[in-house]
């Protein structure tokens, strides 16, 4: 409805600015769950609090580690990431354009949603059904006011834009009203930890995302290739993959983040020592 009220074409954007939003979720933090929900699981069923604060510390963790780097990404190459999958047809580049920033809003939201999913399913975990439906009830009614209210305060090519920063912050105030329900229920939870291993990610994607604004200016310039348009866009969102993904794995390592480590050492054992 809200997005009704801005230009034309807003109820398009959004949807499709939110499907995108949540496919890295989809591929990457919905393996992570399907690896730990068994365990933490059993461990709720047997009453081990300690295995399952383990398991929901290790969870947030490594979402942190996964889905940082993709939330930089979504930022720094969201419009382009708009023109080359959706600048076609009559709605065109400007369109396409508006979705990528739509994408690019939203993208601080993608570790909290994350977070906020696995915190559910803890309560899940432990039988109970009726606290995810509260923490639900919080993130809407945070939510919905702000939402109507983007039209009334927002011009309406920006009305997508702030319907995806609000509903992004609605994950945020989820995954900080769950911290906060666990730690009631559970007691410690290794906030800190979780923070730290957050901290290391912010602080490498700083030069991630300084290198790839620059590989993208180059680009947008023609002072890399001379090309524009969907093309120019697949490069941009091509290089910006890889530097983000050099640029912060090796921030990672260097900030001897344990959690990025530990994939390199899996990624070594398997492809480091061939027969």
């Amino acid at each position: 409805r809200a997005a009704a009220q801005g230009a034309e074409g807003g109820v398009a954007i959004y949807s499709y600015a939110w499907m995108l939003f949540q496919l890295p979720y989809g591929v990457l933090g919905v393996s992570l769950l399907t690896a730990i929900m068994p365990r933490m699981s059993r461990a709720a069923a047997e009453g081990d609090t300690a295995r399952v604060v383990d398991d929901l510390s290790l969870g947030s963790r490594y979402s942190a580690v996964l889905l940082v780097p993709v939330a930089v990404l979504l930022t720094v190459a969201g419009q382009s990431i708009g023109i080359a999958l959706f600048s076609f047809g009559a709605s065109g580049s400007a369109d396409a354009s508006r979705l990528g920033l739509a994408l690019a809003f939203s993208a601080f939201g993608l570790l909290p949603y994350a977070v906020t999913m696995l915190q559910l399913r803890v309560f899940y975990a432990m039988a109970d059904a009726r606290t995810p439906t509260l923490i639900i009830v919080i993130m809407t009614a945070v939510k919905v006011p702000l939402l109507l209210a983007c039209p009334a305060v927002l011009d309406p090519e920006d009305v997508v834009l702030g319907l995806a920063v609000v509903n992004a912050a609605g994950f945020v105030v989820g995954a900080v009203v769950g911290q906060v329900w666990l730690r009631v229920r559970l007691g410690p939870v290794r906030t800190t930890e979780v923070l730290m291993t957050v901290g290391k990610t912010v602080l490498a994607a700083v030069p991630a995302a300084g290198a790839a604004l620059g590989v993208g200016s180059l680009v947008d310039s023609g002072s890399l290739v001379d090309v524009g348009g969907v093309l120019g866009a697949w490069i941009d969102l091509v290089l910006s993959t890889l530097v983000i993904g050099v640029v912060m794995t090796g921030a990672l390592l260097a900030l001897r983040t344990g959690e990025m480590q530990a994939v390199g050492r899996v990624l070594l054992s398997r492809f480091g020592h061939r027969p």
